[in-house]
């Protein structure tokens, strides 16, 4: 029987089959008894639909898996039970999704039913990702305008149109904290990652979404959107992105489009290095994220897993009287 340890590493041990299922991934059962799933996402997205699908309602609703005989059923099998598929029939794209937090978004998205489209630079980790998810892969860089709605454009001629655009490019947490050291170069690149691209990616989606009568942009965000940090550019482009998401928000409301900025806490990816941090603070990596889990009310670090019952429920039916919000999905961060 091959097993997959749960999500905090060295939890319980449940079926890798039984995980495959429950997220409904197109994964070949060869696929799915050559791998292992762990916390590190960007080796294993099924992972976070599994998380998906046992810690939220998203998934409630699960097929009947068992490892004995399904119709004598036996202490593994499950009951039969109405699916529930929030996205059905609807189009996703999540731009930066091939690891991190935007592959787990993409997981959840695919897991709720959505067909998924997903971009990065980095085509090997793309692919891999996309493999996993039964998504589709379009490799694109955010710092060009030519390029940055080339996922959108790809979603529409592949799938006929777009309904969620998930805007979760993003990085530069490691620049210069010195807002006058001149580095204007660097700090123009920053907004461009993660203030421009946005724009660029919303304006071309929003036709499709218009003549489709529906559409959901969810803007990621970080504590940066919401306080000063010791991080200028990225602080400004990311305290931009929320008056973006509250400007569009006011602008597309009449095309039933809702925009809403999420805005996770620290959180467990390759951004969030604390050997980095604690360089630039003159402390060790284990202080550094011992200093940023006292920074939240729960005193800890977010899986970027988390993150994916926020994204369906704002890209949901559910979530059409939200629009123009900041949300934060940190753990109590600040407060």
């Amino acid at each position: 029987m091959v097993e997959a340890r749960g999500l905090r590493g060295g939890g319980e041990r449940r079926p890798l089959l039984q995980v495959a299922a429950r997220a409904r991934t197109r994964l070949s059962r060869r696929q799915l008894l050559s791998t292992t799933c762990t916390s590190d996402y960007s080796r294993h997205p099924e992972s976070a639909i599994r998380y998906l699908y046992e810690s939220t309602g998203t998934g409630s609703a699960l097929p009947n898996v068992t490892s004995q005989n399904p119709s004598k059923g036996g202490p593994h099998s499950m009951p039969d039970l109405p699916r529930q598929q929030p996205l059905e029939a609807r189009v996703a794209v999540v731009t930066g999704g091939s690891r991190g937090i935007g592959a787990a978004l993409a997981a959840a998205l695919r897991g709720a039913g959505a067909q998924v489209v997903i971009s990065g630079r980095s085509k090997e980790p793309l692919q891999k990702t996309a493999a996993a998810l039964d998504a589709l892969p379009v490799v694109a860089d955010a710092l060009e305008r030519s390029t940055a709605g080339k996922p959108v454009r790809e979603a529409i001629e592949h799938f006929g149109g777009i309904d969620i655009l998930v805007n979760n490019v993003g990085g530069g947490v490691a620049g210069n904290p010195d807002i006058f050291a001149g580095d204007l170069e660097g700090f123009e690149a920053n907004l461009t990652l993660n203030l421009t691209s946005a724009y660029w990616s919303t304006s071309a989606a929003v036709h499709s979404m218009r003549e489709r009568g529906h559409g959901r942009v969810i803007n990621i965000g970080s504590g940066a959107s919401k306080y000063a940090a010791a991080t200028p550019a990225y602080t400004a482009a990311k305290h931009g992105l929320a008056g973006l998401t509250k400007q569009l928000a006011m602008d597309l409301a009449p095309h039933s489009i809702t925009v809403n900025c999420v805005c996770p806490g620290w959180t467990n990816t390759d951004l969030s290095s604390f050997e980095q941090l604690g360089r630039r603070q003159g402390i060790s990596a284990e202080e550094a994220r011992r200093r940023a889990e006292a920074e939240s009310a729960q005193r800890r670090i977010l899986e970027p897993e988390e993150l994916g019952a926020m994204i369906v429920l704002l890209a949901s039916a559910g979530g059409a009287p939200i629009t123009g919000q900041v949300i934060g999905v940190d753990g109590g961060y600040r407060l």
